[in-house]
């Protein structure tokens, strides 16, 4: 893939990921806490695709989401910066699962903004370190 191929998928993908977060602020701000988590999470997942492209990865077909967050945690050697938001992907990942498996979930008013600030503040980031 050429650069700037890489560069207008990476784009799309946080174009998304922005999509993604302004449906959280307002599934949050109606108390569907359960469905903003799933719509931050996968707003946390695009931005992270989009860092693996801008990296030279190769998206396959196979992809799914446990090999996303392996590469991305091998990224973090090379942007130190982004460590924070690893745990905050993890937290995701857990919620999410948890939601979808069990239709349980602990979190209110206060945990899902918390997460979705922190993926704001993580597109923000990935914006700037590409030039996005």
């Amino acid at each position: 893939m050429k650069e700037k191929e890489r560069k207008d998928f990476a784009k799309h993908y946080i174009e998304t990921a922005e999509k993604r977060l302004e449906a959280a602020r307002l599934l949050l701000e109606s108390n569907y806490f359960d469905d903003a988590i799933n719509r931050i999470y996968y707003a946390m997942l695009y931005t992270i695709k989009a860092l693996l492209l801008m990296t030279q990865y190769r998206e396959r077909d196979d992809e799914d989401e446990d090999l996303i967050r392996d590469l991305f945690f091998s990224r973090l050697e090379t942007f130190p910066k982004l460590r924070k938001y690893a745990k905050t992907f993890d937290q995701l990942h857990f919620q999410r699962k948890l939601i979808d498996l069990t239709a349980m979930s602990f979190i209110d008013y206060n945990d899902v903004e918390d997460v979705l600030e922190q993926t704001e503040e993580f597109i923000s980031e990935i914006r700037e370190i590409f030039n996005l």
